[in-house]
């Protein structure tokens, strides 16, 4: 995305990569991680009395220690369920594509998400609510983006203004 605004053939990528980068910050960065991660405090499973662990079981939505426990959500799905954001950027030009990504993302963040159950380091739920969070994110990004056809930006005169180009 920065390569676009020193590589003039690179202009036209600008806004995909504008949206990829939101993206990532959004959903598994911001959202995922800084947020609900670091400040939720859900015990994992293997934390929990009933698996040998020192704290109380905490449901999805019942805050709990945020300082030792970082359960809610899953940040290891969310970053596979990252590849579910090309759904966005192709659904209305290039439908199967689109699909084929939403049906990546969901597989590959439920194969993290089961991973991360196995070892005892999350709940169902976590990785659920991952995927929804970073689901949502997307299509913010591609709301804010303007990508896919979902809507235009104010900034789109200043992603595309040769002001802004340094190779111009």
């Amino acid at each position: 995305w920065l390569g676009s605004f020193g590589v003039r053939r690179w202009r036209r990528w600008r806004r995909t990569g504008a949206y990829v980068v939101l993206c990532m910050l959004l959903g598994p960065g911001l959202v995922v991680n800084a947020i609900f991660k670091d400040h939720y405090g859900r015990p994992r499973p293997k934390q929990t009395e009933r698996y040998g662990g020192s704290f109380a079981y905490k449901g999805a939505w019942e805050i709990g220690y945020p300082r030792k426990c970082k359960s809610f959500p899953c940040g290891h799905a969310s970053i596979a369920f990252f590849y579910m954001g090309g759904y966005f950027l192709w659904y209305q030009k290039r439908r199967r594509l689109a699909q084929a990504s939403l049906a990546v993302g969901v597989i590959c963040g439920a194969v993290a998400g089961y991973l991360r159950m196995g070892v005892g380091a999350h709940w169902f739920s976590d990785v659920v609510w991952s995927g929804i969070f970073v689901y949502y994110c997307s299509y913010a990004s591609a709301w804010l983006a303007g990508v896919g056809g979902l809507r235009r930006t104010v900034a789109d005169e200043a992603l595309e203004d040769e002001a802004f180009d340094v190779a111009a």
